[in-house]
């Protein structure tokens, strides 16, 4: 088969269906095997990835060598301590409302989380949010696709490293 223009379209074109069916298929309602989590232990889909309901799923990934972790809002019990401090608590939604960005924030220090992970923009209002505990506010660059220019992925590191709101 020759390589050509017409031949990738038609390449990328399936590759994005099947990604998008299987993207689909995991998430929907219902599947098991869905990355979706609940801190409802009642719901819990045993996806075997949960600082709450799978605590010694964790563990064996700080065990092999995991440095950190993610979680997402909606904690309503306790994490395990010696992990607790490996967690960046994660909300990266382009819609956040300052509710749930306190929400985040008020989750990262009752539980002793090393940081909140927000979008740029969100930094001012959870390092306010934090200020005096040991959470840090952390924010991603380059997301959600990482498809900015070195440049712009720079520009938008610096501000944030040399323009800290704390």
């Amino acid at each position: 088969m020759e390589i050509n223009n017409t031949n990738i379209e038609q390449l990328v074109e399936l590759i994005t269906k099947k990604v998008t069916e299987r993207l689909n298929q995991t998430l929907s309602p219902g599947n098991p095997n869905a990355p979706i989590c609940s801190s409802d232990p009642s719901a819990c889909n045993n996806c075997g990835q949960c600082v709450v309901n799978k605590p010694g799923a964790i563990n064996n990934l700080v065990d092999t060598g995991a440095a950190r972790v993610g979680s997402s809002t909606g904690i309503k019990q306790g994490v395990d301590q010696k992990i607790a401090g490996m967690i960046d608590h994660t909300l990266l939604k382009p819609d956040a409302t300052k509710d749930e960005l306190t929400k985040l924030c008020v989750e990262a220090k009752q539980y002793g989380f090393a940081t909140v992970c927000v979008n740029s923009s969100n930094i001012p209002f959870c390092a306010r949010l934090l200020k005096g505990s040991t959470v840090k506010p952390i924010a991603v660059v380059g997301f959600p696709l990482g498809a900015a220019s070195t440049q712009a992925k720079v520009f938008e590191a610096k501000e944030k490293i040399w323009n800290p709101p704390y």
